[in-house]
């Protein structure tokens, strides 16, 4: 998601990548339901039980593989083997977004390969090509997640990067109250970084991790040319 924008001029904003994640277990009498976010770790927990079946589903990134997130699932049964258990799972896949060109570039029942473009440059004067986006994935389950009739838990783990491992990126930022939600260009100042960056939070990281300050600050060297022409534009000196 870093520095994938879409729309042009003023209303550029982050572009939206279709969701991969969005299905929902649909197991019946639950007796208990939980959610956390271990923000430490950064990882999303969801746990479902009924008198039968435990289902905890993990959702989270990885630290080597910065553009893999990956959904973690442990189905434990709760009763006495002898009969199997199925629960089923409501699968909203999405392989279209209002910001890209998407097409599905392959597909079998291990793998899915979406590519396409962002539908439009952010200025014709620094930007020549739209920008592309590559995801690839491990299809769901299409009606429901089981144990036979002598398990006692299975686990499911399901793949869906944005594209395969590659040389560090320039870092974009984000804005200050982290990535926009859903793209929406009203909310979050369109997921752009403002200069909240530099007032609050670039002090203490530099304080205690330089290094990533060094790379908050390679941001708007990298940007410089874009923000002297902006300048100009309404008239001021710039940089």
């Amino acid at each position: 998601m870093n520095g994938l924008y879409n729309d042009a001029n003023g209303t550029s904003h982050r572009a939206r990548i279709p969701s991969t994640h969005n299905w929902q277990f649909k197991l019946k009498s639950l007796s208990s339901l939980l959610y956390s976010l271990d923000v430490a770790f950064g990882v999303f927990t969801e746990k479902l039980e009924n008198d039968q079946v435990r289902i905890e589903r993990r959702i989270f990134a990885s630290q080597e593989y910065i553009e893999l997130l990956l959904a973690h699932v442990v189905i434990t049964r709760l009763t006495s083997k002898g009969h199997p258990i199925i629960v089923p799972v409501e699968v909203n896949e999405q392989t279209t977004s209002i910001d890209f060109d998407l097409h599905v570039s392959s597909r079998d029942d291990k793998h899915v390969l979406l590519s396409g473009t962002t539908r439009e440059v952010e200025n014709n004067l620094f930007q020549s090509n739209r920008l592309s986006l590559f995801m690839y994935y491990t299809p769901l389950p299409s009606n429901s997640f089981q144990l036979s009739a002598q398990e006692t838990s299975r686990t499911y783990l399901s793949l869906p990067p944005l594209s395969t491992r590659s040389e560090p990126k320039q870092f974009y930022r984000v804005s200050p109250s982290s990535l926009s939600r859903g793209g929406r260009l009203s909310e979050d100042y369109g997921g752009h970084s403002f200069w909240d960056t530099e007032t609050w939070m670039y002090p203490l990281i530099l304080l205690f991790y330089p290094t990533l300050a060094r790379e908050i600050l390679s941001y708007r060297i990298a940007l410089r040319d874009a923000a002297m022409y902006n300048a100009k534009l309404f008239g001021y000196v710039g940089c």
